[in-house]
């Protein structure tokens, strides 16, 4: 499995919104996904996003796909990729 980590420094708004709430029900549809965390310090807007995919190749198969509705305008200021070792 592979975690792919991604830090947003300003978003459009609020993690909890109706657009998000979108992509992450797209995004779980996503063949080779296993999980994933949307976290948000509400005061600065900073925002990171945590998803597991069952493979480097499942992750890379979504390649320039856009969800319904279009993207949902965040910048991604860092992103790292991690082997998952461990699920606890």
């Amino acid at each position: 499995m592979i975690c792919r980590v991604a830090l947003h420094e300003q978003t459009p708004g609020s993690v909890a919104s109706e657009e998000a709430r979108g992509f992450r029900e797209w995004i779980k549809g996503q063949p080779g996904f296993v999980g994933g965390y949307h976290a948000q310090d509400f005061e600065t807007g900073r925002m990171i996003s945590v998803i597991v995919w069952e493979s480097k190749e499942s992750m890379m198969a979504l390649g320039d796909q856009t969800p319904p509705g279009g993207p949902v305008g965040i910048t991604t200021d860092r992103l790292e990729f991690f082997d998952v070792v461990e699920e606890f």
